[in-house]
């Protein structure tokens, strides 16, 4: 970062990112995930938070304190949303940004003619060794047909278009990822240069996690935590939050008291299959282990 700023005379930022949107704000927080920390930030063991409990989610936030304080960071990160950040990286204002596909999709629209980029993945923090792996699940996890459907053929009909061999080539034709179907990968598909590198690193990195639909939950509507994450990073970027540590532990705490609250909620409304035990995943799946870099198959581990 100091290297980009001194060859450029201060004229080129070493990163930014969109910390004032909900789900940009995300983005370094989800740079833990290849050296052990959670995704969602939660434990697989337990179903509760894992912030203030591993030094990942520290040195993320230093790493913003440090840039802020060097001048690595542009100050656009504050208040620009991701499709500024993305813009201030086509036009030459900053050298790194973090995202996925939809980055190089958003160029191919606001700057066509922009091609000297180069996608990696996040680097591993505090490990040499890789420790974990973004989540894909199985085909269908997030479409589902209700069982009390009064419409179930045109339901089905419906839910095999979209995960269809050919829906699926669509998909990677839009430079939207990968397909289940090995045939549909063909570099051919893939477009410009970068993406097929993206296509690489992400599925390098990604695997099956196991999945079970619960109705119970999935009626929950967790509310954000106060503070979340957003906030949380907000608030270091901004100096409003000096010290890391005791922040890291007060979003945790919020997030399973806002959680600990809606199952609470739930259970008063008459749902019985709800609580943490159902967001560890090793709970349900004792033969699950997320460090292992394998596709989980039941009963295969």
């Amino acid at each position: 970062m100091e290297t980009i700023k001194e060859t450029s005379g201060g004229s080129v930022y070493g990163f930014a990112s969109p910390f004032s949107e909900f789900l940009g704000a995300f983005f370094p927080w989800w740079w833990g995930t290849r050296s052990g920390a959670a995704f969602d930030g939660t434990d697989p063991l337990t179903g509760k938070s894992i912030y203030g409990q591993t030094p990942v989610f520290n040195r993320i936030l230093e790493f913003i304190v440090q840039g802020r304080d060097n001048g690595w960071i542009h100050p656009q990160s504050a208040s620009a949303n991701d499709e500024a950040i993305r813009a201030l990286f086509a036009e030459g204002e900053v050298a790194i940004i973090p995202g996925g596909n939809w980055n190089l999709n958003g160029w191919q629209q606001t700057h066509p003619d922009f091609k000297d980029y180069k996608p990696f993945a996040p680097p591993l923090i505090n490990t040499d060794t890789q420790l974990g792996w973004y989540g894909a699940t199985p085909g269908g996890a997030y479409l589902r047909i209700g069982a009390t459907t009064r419409y179930p053929e045109a339901a089905w009909a419906l839910f095999k278009h979209i995960h269809s061999k050919e829906a699926s080539r669509r998909y990677v034709e839009d430079g939207n990822g990968t397909s289940i179907w090995p045939e549909n990968n063909d570099p051919a598909l893939m477009g410009t240069p970068a993406q097929q590198e993206y296509f690489e690193i992400n599925t390098a990195n990604t695997r099956l996690n196991p999945f079970r639909y619960n109705p119970d939950m999935a009626a929950i509507a967790f509310p954000p935590s106060q503070p979340d994450e957003a906030a949380t990073l907000q608030g270091v970027f901004s100096g409003q939050l000096t010290d890391i540590d005791a922040a890291l532990k007060e979003l945790g705490a919020a997030k399973d008291a806002s959680r600990e609250q809606a199952f609470a909620d739930a259970r008063a409304a008459g749902a019985q299959n709800v609580g943490f035990e159902y967001l560890a995943v090793q709970v349900q799946f004792p033969d699950y282990d997320p460090t292992s870099g394998e596709d989980y198959i039941p009963g295969q581990g």
